[in-house]
């Protein structure tokens, strides 16, 4: 009975939930997380969660410290992280999480509950509010129209994360 209302509380609260195991694998996702990252409870259930919204080559390194935190080697310092997944369409989503161990009833780290909501509208106005900041400077300085435009291309591509000038 325990069960059932748990899993009628997880579906009806607001945001994403998402449950693994102590090997990074799903054990339970609601119907928002399904929704969100365009799976169905069948591809996520039993698959390893870390594998699914990962960008290439990042999956190892929060598999590793998934696993350094289950075994109790390294502590979770903050219940509370910001980061971005991967849908199943490819889409980055922003999502901020808290973060809660699971223990049996020896106390043993069996694995992790984490709550989350999306914050990709959130990061991409703080983004475009910087950008705006950075342009006005630029225009603020009365700079001749090639230096200014490089200026420009230079804040956008900062922001947008790209790696402008380089060979």
């Amino acid at each position: 009975m325990l069960e059932k209302y748990k899993s009628l509380l997880f579906q009806n609260l607001g945001g994403i939930i998402i449950a693994l195991d102590n090997e990074g694998c799903v054990t339970y996702a609601n119907q928002e997380a399904l929704d969100l990252l365009g799976y169905t409870v069948e591809e996520m259930i039993g698959c390893n969660w870390f594998d699914l919204i990962s960008g290439e080559g990042k999956n190892s390194q929060l598999h590793e410290l998934y696993q350094s935190i289950i075994s109790g080697k390294t502590e979770l310092f903050s219940r509370e992280s910001t980061r971005d997944i991967v849908a199943k369409n490819g889409r980055v989503i922003s999502v901020a999480w808290r973060n809660n161990l699971v223990r049996d009833e020896n106390g043993d780290v069996v694995g992790i509950v984490s709550f989350g909501h999306d914050v990709t509208e959130e990061k991409l106005a703080r983004m475009r509010l910087s950008l705006h900041h950075e342009i006005a400077q630029i225009i603020m300085m009365d700079r001749p129209f090639a230096e200014a435009a490089q200026m420009f291309l230079q804040a956008i591509g900062l922001q947008l994360g790209w790696a402008l000038g380089e060979k």
